[in-house]
């Protein structure tokens, strides 16, 4: 298992960002060349996708919209980084041969949406750079980081 997701992690980062859909990759590219980080990117992303709903982990349209990518995150780490919640969908996932980044970052989505009251479309993207950031490190030393949080 360890393998297969070091391999998907081990290329470049933004073949991430390519296995969206162009609708979604060529907005992030450009707030990219402007210069902005992956994490800032993706934060803008579901800041201006979640207008009118329910934020998780906040109460109500008054709620901090910035803590939506941190608990998002907090669902990825909880995925990526072995822990329990995720541990029948991780090894049902990474238990493929031929694994795309463009179906990891769908079933992911799919597997995190309930999870976060989002539909998966809305955060794939998001997830997306998030893996990018991952794959700027690399798996161990991100989910060293980020477990301890």
């Amino acid at each position: 298992m360890a393998t297969i997701i070091d391999e998907l992690f081990g290329g470049e980062p933004d073949q991430w960002i390519d296995a969206l859909p162009t609708y979604q990759s060529e907005h992030l590219r450009n707030l990219k060349v402007q210069g902005r980080s992956l994490e800032d990117i993706a934060d803008i992303w579901l800041r201006g996708s979640i207008q009118d709903t329910r934020f998780f982990g906040t109460s109500g349209s008054g709620g901090n919209k910035n803590k939506f990518f941190e608990h998002l995150r907090d669902e990825v780490v909880q995925f990526i980084c072995s822990g329990k919640k995720y541990q029948k969908e991780r090894a049902e996932l990474f238990g493929k041969e031929g694994l795309s980044h463009t179906f990891v970052i769908s079933a992911i989505s799919v597997y995190i949406a309930p999870h976060v009251s989002a539909a998966p479309a809305l955060i794939a993207p998001a997830i997306a750079l998030i893996f990018a950031i991952i794959g700027k490190i690399s798996i161990n030393a991100w989910c060293r980081g980020k477990v301890s949080m």
